[in-house]
């Protein structure tokens, strides 16, 4: 996990085969993230994340930005309701279901 703006290297979790510990991505971008929740930072991810890690992150004052599936598990129907523009989000910037 990486600083955007400076590229510094936050936290790295290198692969060993462990069965104890979980390989699920969710599962390891929590541990990652695990010093800076609640910190009021945003995690920056691509559509494959949502909506399973943003369910995770919810009410830990941390923000989670990224692309999001009509068709993907888990979404919620109303959130692509006809009406709202392309590009809106919902709760003040932070998308709520």
């Amino acid at each position: 996990m990486c600083q955007s703006s400076s590229g510094y290297v936050w936290s790295v979790e290198i692969y060993c085969a462990d069965k104890r510990m979980s390989k699920i991505p969710v599962d390891v971008t929590m541990r990652l993230l695990q010093p800076l929740l609640d910190e009021g930072y945003r995690l920056y991810v691509d559509n494959y994340y949502c909506p399973d890690l943003w369910n995770q992150m919810q009410g830990r004052n941390s923000m989670l930005v990224g692309t999001c599936r009509k068709n993907r598990v888990g979404m919620p129907a109303d959130l692509f309701q006809k009406g709202r523009d392309q590009g809106t989000s919902t709760s003040g910037g932070r998308v709520s279901w």
